[in-house]
């Protein structure tokens, strides 16, 4: 059986990705689009303010969504009952493709949206557009809030699910008998142990958010862009000489998401490891 995973890890995950990192090494020398290859389009990546604006925004807004959907989700699971039963209601967020978090998001956070309707209902505001702008914010308010809605969800449903069970349940007791408070066994037991048996699934969530297209699209700011926008509108662009840059960007951002992926799992593990 572990064989059998590990084939198909190989060919569903690690096959496909060194694919890519192929085809755009290739596109990105500018083979396709041009006579002769060369590393300028890698040059004019390097030299790109652009770049490297999203790239810092981009790493800011995963780590931002992943570490405030942690500390929420683990918040809300001590505050529950260990046993407690996850209402079916609750997990109609992990249904949601990004493309609908979205346009909910769109017309929860908007202008014009419900949530300045409300205030606007309440006496709040004067109108509907005098709600603080969320949509469209050089802050990336709305886009770090569709994530966190996609994220936070989730992370409490696995955390309750680690919670129960039997051996953490029995590191607990152990605690407990030999005279560990309540607040002690969660600060050295239950929340360490929780980390890292969720390290994979965080940094899953930490990829899933540097590598989201839809949401930042429509709710990011447009001086600063998320980095997965900013290389579909270069390679997808009518400036035919700048598609090897773009290439070139996806090329070096897939390289920096590997590294800095496999960087965090090694240092979560330690820091969170027995």
């Amino acid at each position: 059986m572990k064989t059998l995973s590990t084939i198909a890890f190989f060919i569903c995950i690690v096959i496909p990705a060194l694919a890519a990192l192929v085809l755009s090494s290739v596109y990105a020398s500018g083979y396709f689009h041009a006579q002769e290859t060369s590393i300028a389009s890698f040059v004019q990546m390097a030299e790109s303010t652009r770049f490297l604006k999203a790239l810092g925004y981009t790493f800011l807004l995963a780590s931002a969504v992943v570490a405030s959907s942690t500390f929420v989700a683990l918040k809300i699971v001590k505050l529950l009952n260990r046993r407690m039963e996850i209402p079916s209601w609750y997990l109609l967020p992990f249904a949601i493709p990004p493309v609908v978090a979205a346009f909910f998001g769109f017309h929860l956070l908007s202008g014009v949206g419900l949530l300045s309707r409300v205030s606007h209902a309440l006496g709040i505001h004067s109108t509907p557009v005098d709600f603080p702008a969320l949509v469209n914010d050089p802050f990336g308010i709305g886009t770090f809030a569709s994530h966190f809605m996609l994220c936070m969800p989730f992370f409490v449903v696995y955390f309750i699910y680690l919670r129960s069970q039997p051996k953490l349940e029995q590191l607990a007791v152990t605690a407990r008998t030999l005279g560990a408070n309540e607040q002690q066994v969660w600060r050295h037991i239950v929340r360490p142990t929780l980390l890292h048996k969720s390290t994979p699934l965080l940094l899953v969530f930490f990829v899933f958010v540097l590598g989201t297209y839809e949401i930042p699209l429509l709710l990011g700011s447009q001086s600063v862009r998320a980095m997965v926008p900013v290389i579909v509108d270069q390679i997808k662009g009518y400036n035919l000489k700048g598609i090897p840059t773009g290439y070139a960007m996806a090329l070096v951002y897939s390289v920096i998401i590997i590294i800095v992926a496999a960087g965090l799992s090694k240092k979560m593990s330690r820091q969170y490891g027995a």
